[in-house]
C-alpha cells in the first residue's frame, strides 16, 4: 500500500507510530524538503519510562488497546506510516 505521495508532516505528527504496538513492515519513505527534527522512541525505552511513572501505564495500555483496533479496521491496501486518527475514549482525551 502506498500512502499519499504529498502528505505533510505538522509538528507533533507522528510516523510509522504503528511499529511501537504491532509487528510493523515499513510502508515507504520520507523526506523532508526542508528543516526538520525526527525523535526516534524505541518500545524498550517507552516501557522503562512508563514502569518509572505506574500512573502512566493505565493510560498507554488504553491508548494501546484503541491504536490497535483502530489499525484493524483499516484494509490493508490502505494501511499506512502516516498518522491515523484514533478514536480515544474521553479518560484519554
Amino acid at each position: 500500500a502506498e500512502g499519499d505521495p504529498d502528505a505533510v508532516l505538522h509538528p507533533g505528527d507522528w510516523l510509522a507510530e504503528a511499529c511501537l504496538w504491532v509487528s510493523w513492515q515499513f510502508m515507504g519513505k520520507a523526506r523532508s524538503h526542508g528543516r526538520s527534527a525526527l525523535i526516534c522512541l524505541s518500545y524498550p525505552k517507552l516501557l522503562a519510562a512508563v514502569n518509572l511513572h505506574k500512573e502512566a501505564s493505565f493510560d498507554l495500555i488504553l491508548y494501546a488497546r484503541h491504536f490497535v483496533a483502530t489499525l484493524n479496521d483499516i484494509p490493508e491496501e490502505e494501511l499506512t506510516d502516516l498518522p491515523i486518527n484514533v478514536d480515544l475514549p474521553d479518560v484519554l482525551s
